[in-house]
């Protein structure tokens, strides 16, 4: 679990942080980021980053899945699904998650072995039903 918060991290690295995200959700997706707040920014290698994640959630979700898809290049490095819910400090939170304002913080290193190269990520929240709640692309050159 944790080399993938580790894998999301890394992909923060640039200058141009705004750049990097598109929303590949839908129109009727249940959260909606309000903000993203990354320290430094941007991040440094061989340091500690800090990335806090506002958003807003239509209605209460009592379970689900993140799938995350991790490539360098062509190469797919992490290909997995894990709990939207637990008590791991990377997961949001114990569920349910409850409608309203959610705020999540994680403070990670970011290694100096980092490889330079073109990193694409694909992050999919589903609820306890599979609805989609949210989809985020990510593309970056290190």
């Amino acid at each position: 679990m944790k080399l993938v918060f580790i894998c999301l991290i890394v992909l923060l690295i640039s200058p141009s942080f705004c750049d990097i995200w598109n929303n590949c959700g839908t129109p009727a997706d249940k959260f909606t980021i309000t903000s993203i707040e990354i320290t430094p920014n941007p991040p440094v290698k061989n340091q500690n980053v800090s990335i806090v994640l506002n958003g807003t959630l239509s209605e209460v979700v009592s379970g689900g899945n993140i799938h995350f898809l991790l490539k360098y290049g062509f190469i797919t490095l992490v290909n997995t699904n894990f709990p939207l819910c637990g008590n791991d400090p990377f997961l949001p939170s114990p569920c349910p998650l409850q409608q309203g304002p959610i705020s999540k913080s994680v403070t990670e290193f970011i290694p100096s072995q980092v490889p330079s190269g073109q990193y694409s990520a694909n992050i999919l929240i589903k609820d306890q039903n599979s609805n989609e709640l949210a989809c985020v692309d990510i593309n970056l050159k290190l």
